[in-house]
């Protein structure tokens, strides 16, 4: 007895050993582990569930992780787009920073995971800020 099973992925790709990619893809899920993952009709035959999610349109995938995400620069998007890195960095950004307050960083952090969330993003590294506890608070 699976608690999730989600079914009929247009693509289910696999992180496993042999990399597999299912066309018609679907995972069993039990309580927070994949116990299965194959085609819909092999999973749904094997695996009765408590919900059943209908993926059909859609690419199922592990979790992304963001191995660089500045949280706090978040609110700065947009600020710097059309310039070269040394006048991105020292002329628009790093002043930017260095002006917000702690709540303003603690927004700017939740705004920042919140896309990842949206966006698949299961795990993130911050390389650093002024404000790692709001960071921290925001996670």
């Amino acid at each position: 007895m699976a608690s999730l099973v989600i079914a009929h992925a247009d693509w289910l790709v696999t992180v496993d050993a042999q990399r597999r990619i299912f066309r018609d893809g679907a995972l069993a899920i039990e309580s927070d582990q994949i116990i299965a993952v194959g085609k819909t009709d092999e999973i749904l035959a094997a695996h009765q569930a408590d919900r059943v999610i209908d993926a059909k349109g859609k690419l199922v995938l592990p979790g992304l992780i963001n191995a660089h995400a500045h949280n706090t620069q978040q609110l700065a998007r947009g600020l710097a787009n059309d310039c070269y890195i040394q006048e991105w960095l020292y002329g628009r950004v790093y002043p930017f920073e260095d002006t917000l307050s702690s709540q303003e960083a603690l927004l700017s952090s939740l705004l920042c995971q919140l896309e990842m969330i949206r966006s698949g993003t299961t795990c993130f590294v911050d390389p650093g800020n002024h404000f790692p506890d709001e960071v921290a608070r925001a996670v």
